[in-house]
């Protein structure tokens, strides 16, 4: 073959290389534009560093696998289609091929992190600092005297803050989607324990506990903006509060150490209430729609999972072989990590897939219909679902 044959030849290939990649571009731009009503600012610039690596670099995942090099996660929630990590006082924001969009110092003790469909919280529970990101750049921040004790972001934007306050045992301080300060409350008699809002502050709710001489009592605040203290108090006898979510405007969902309640959230009245069996709540997770609850083990080292529909309160069980990491709620499918393997079980039961787990893999995350994300100190790792 001649010199001029071989230049024609390597035209050609990258030539060929030019047009794959420009029909792939192509189809991007396809995908994009019939979702345009739907995509905000934070997305076209994710798009637009997609594209901008496409043409100059190559995907960095490998077997379904995003490294963190040498830092060591502490905390891992979903994003978007990917993930953000906090890892060695750093908060990290990824994409589902291992494009790092985003890194910024996250120096904290006890870090928090909370998802959106637009934003990323983070607070240090325990100290004053919290802040709200998209995926390139910080949105809002506190730095706050007095101890964090819960936050929550909801999907709207709106943000709600529970924190410790001189003078009184908590203090709840609300701000709308703009994050200007819209509410707030002092708590006389009660510890907050979490709290939550709906829309853009238009409802809002919180957990408390009151210390008394001879008993412990947790009840739910209900909140309305117009109004200067809660609207009702729903108490939660012999149970400790461990989170709460408005499932709509019309009902909050509240998951304690004893059973779980559905509360209207007009009345107040208990929409269900279902006490969980003898054995010992290990792990729980929730959807929109469902909970999934594991329980401690029998003698033979088995354990139970619930599988929880949160509207009518009906459920399956399944018996769980081997020790329970953790577990993970979708509205189609349950996510079960343990120590042996990875197992996915359908809303009735029905065992999906089972697929091995690798050394240091510790949580999972219920990504959509078909993955699952294990998240591990090093790595996090999408595996699909059979």
């Amino acid at each position: 073959m001649t010199e001029t044959e071989l230049y024609r030849g390597g035209i050609w290939i990258r030539r060929v290389k030019w047009s794959a990649l420009l029909l792939l571009i192509g189809l991007i731009l396809l995908v994009f534009l019939l979702n345009l009503g739907s995509l905000n600012g934070d997305d076209l610039r994710r798009f637009a560093a997609r594209v901008s690596f496409g043409l100059h670099g190559q995907a960095l995942i490998e077997d379904g696998r995003i490294s963190y090099l040498d830092d060591e996660s502490r905390q891992a929630a979903l994003f978007k289609d990917g993930l953000a990590i906090v890892a060695n006082d750093k908060l990290k924001i990824y994409d589902s091929t291992g494009l790092e969009f985003f890194s910024t110092s996250a120096v904290m003790l006890n870090p928090v992190l909370q998802t959106t469909p637009k934003q990323v919280l983070v607070f240090d529970r325990g100290d004053g600092s919290l802040q709200v990101y998209n995926s390139f750049d910080q949105v809002f921040a506190l730095e706050l005297e007095e101890p964090i004790i819960n936050a929550s972001l909801n999907d709207s934007g709106a943000l709600i803050v529970a924190h410790k306050a001189e003078g009184y045992k908590s203090q709840l301080t609300l701000y709308d989607t703009g994050f200007n300060e819209r509410y707030k409350w002092y708590s006389a008699g009660s510890y907050l324990l979490d709290v939550d809002v709906y829309g853009n502050c238009k409802q809002f709710a919180a957990a408390g506990i009151t210390l008394g001489e001879s008993q412990v009592q947790c009840e739910i605040l209900l909140f309305d903006a117009n109004d200067t203290a809660p609207y009702k108090r729903i108490p939660i006898d012999a149970a400790f509060v461990y989170d709460i979510k408005y499932m709509n405007k019309d009902s909050l969902r509240v998951i304690t150490d004893t059973g779980w309640y559905l509360i209207d959230t007009a009345t107040g009245d208990f929409l269900q209430l279902s006490q969980y069996s003898r054995a010992a709540l290990l792990h729980y997770d929730a959807s929109a729609d469902r909970m999934a609850f594991v329980f401690a083990g029998d003698r033979r080292g088995r354990s139970t999972l619930s599988l929880t529909e949160t509207a009518t309160g009906s459920a399956v069980t399944v018996e769980i072989s081997g020790t329970v990491l953790d577990v993970a709620c979708h509205n189609g499918y349950t996510a079960v990590l343990t120590d042996r393997s990875l197992l996915c079980y359908s809303n009735t039961g029905e065992l999906i897939s089972e697929s091995a787990v690798e050394l240091g893999e510790q949580g999972v995350l219920a990504a959509d219909g078909q993955y699952v994300v294990l998240t591990g100190k090093r790595h996090a790792r999408y595996v699909k679902i059979s």
